[in-house]
Order: C-alpha cells, then structure tokens, then sequence
C-alpha cells in the first residue's frame, strides 16, 4: 500500500512538472516574440542597447526639495496676509529640463495666480523625462499652496 501512494506521488509530481515547464516555455515564447518588435540602438561604444521605460521628469533633489523651493520662493510681500489655497499651474518640462510655457489650469485670485506663476518660472533645471533612450517633453501639473502667514 505504501508503494502504491508513493509510486501515485511520483507519478503525479512529474505531471506537474512537466505542465510548469510548458508553462515557462509559453512565457519565453511570448517574450521573445515581444522582443522581436522592439527597437534596439546601437550606441557609438558598438553596444546592443534596448530601451524600453518611460521615466517621468524629476526635481532636483526630489518631491521634498520641490515643496521645499516653492514655499522658501514664494514672495507674500504683495500678497494679503489671509490669502490661501491652491493654485494649479500646468508647464512643459523641455528635453534639456527646462520649465516652459507655465500656465493656470485652476486658480483663486490674479494676485496668487501671477505669484504661482512666478514661481513655477523660476524654477532651476529638472533633470528631463526619457522615453527609450531619447530625452522628451512632459506636461506636469503642479499645486502650490499658498498658507496665510501668522
């Protein structure tokens, strides 16, 4: 009896396997075939290279470093001390990280709008947005928040 179950075990241990290495084949098959539409660049160092990711432009020093330099650049001299909210400005990150073309998708006042502005303008350098291999434009959308001073 106890032959039985283990030649039972074995037997049915080796039809899985069999199945799970069907399965990873249909895998490889499907990447390969993925890959066969890809583009692939040559560098000037004689390299194969595939690039497939979409990487998002970024601030220097990241999401903190960006709230950090817009509320130390925000300038609330012509501004009414209980003046608050959110301003969301709309701006093309360029292939070189330059910030261009800033513009007011949703705004409270001319006053905060025109400083918002200011400050998306103002900006330094991001470092840009890649699809592939090849540096792109980006539209980004941002909220700045103004909070009354106390």
């Amino acid at each position: 009896m106890r032959l039985l179950m283990i030649s039972i075990l074995i037997f049915a241990s080796n039809q899985l396997f069999a199945q799970l290495e069907e399965i990873d084949s249909m895998f490889i098959d499907i990447e390969l075939e993925d890959l066969d539409s890809l583009k692939i660049n040559e560098p000037e160092n004689g390299l194969d290279q595939i690039c497939l990711c979409l990487i998002d432009p970024e601030f220097p020093g990241g999401t903190d470093a960006l709230a950090s330099y817009i509320q130390n650049h925000i300038n609330y001299d012509n501004i009414p001390s209980e003046a608050k909210g959110i301003v969301y400005v709309q701006f093309i990150i360029d292939e070189e990280g330059k910030v261009t073309a800033p513009e007011i998708v949703k705004g409270i006042s001319n006053e905060l709008d025109r400083v918002a502005i200011d400050v998306v303008a103002s900006m330094p350098l991001w470092i840009p947005g890649s699809k592939g291999c090849k540096n792109v434009k980006f539209k980004y959308t941002l909220p700045v928040h103004f909070i009354p001073k106390a």
